[in-house]
């Protein structure tokens, strides 16, 4: 083999490198694999900085109960601080209830047969498309749930026959959130786990 034709297969062997490099530099970034949504086990959400939160999360359902089970579905959840004069609930019972996030969503609810509560795009802070609660009882321990669905937000009225989507929070950063979920009208219909990471688009 002469020279000439060693050099030529050397430069043909270089053109995709160069081709993927430009194109992660110039043009679309390279896809990133995005990890499994799996379930988590639960950790203590006393301490949890719930203002951090706000912005947009990639959100994730993944069905393991009712008839859509095997299933998930994923859409944008956009969430802001509440406004404080609607964020201390006024609740019978000895917890603590507050609302510190509320927001909106596009996730398509009906596609992990979870059942959709009133308009998930409103903006409204009394009557937010999705919300996040958080109790904290006189032993330090704290819960916290997302609800999707419009919410009743300062209303001294807890809703016992209503129907509800429940994300159940098991573990919280500022990077990622993940628990439990379940939906019913009121009697369960529908459960499994999910997964919020931050929004890249």
């Amino acid at each position: 083999m002469n020279a000439a034709v060693k050099r030529a297969r050397v430069l043909l062997a270089a053109v995709p490198v160069a081709v993927a490099a430009c194109a992660a530099r110039g043009g679309q970034p390279a896809p990133v694999a995005e990890a499994p949504c799996v379930p988590v086990d639960a950790v203590a959400l006393a301490g949890t900085p719930w203002d951090s939160l706000a912005g947009e999360w990639r959100l994730t359902l993944v069905a393991t109960r009712g008839p859509m089970a095997g299933r998930s579905v994923w859409g944008i959840l956009s969430l802001r601080p509440q406004e404080p004069g609607l964020r201390r609930m006024d609740r019978p019972g000895p917890n603590l209830v507050t609302v510190p996030l509320v927001g909106t969503s596009d996730i398509r609810l009906e596609e992990v047969a979870a059942v959709r509560m009133g308009n998930l795009g409103s903006s409204d802070p009394s009557r937010p498309g999705a919300s996040v609660w958080v109790s904290q009882g006189a032993d330090g321990i704290v819960s916290g749930v997302l609800r999707l669905g419009q919410e009743e937000i300062g209303s001294r009225l807890q809703p016992f026959d209503a129907g509800y989507t429940a994300l159940y929070l098991r573990r919280v950063g500022v990077s990622g959130i993940y628990g439990g979920w379940a939906s019913g009208t009121p009697e369960e219909v529908a459960a499994g786990h999910f997964c919020a990471v931050r929004a890249t688009r």
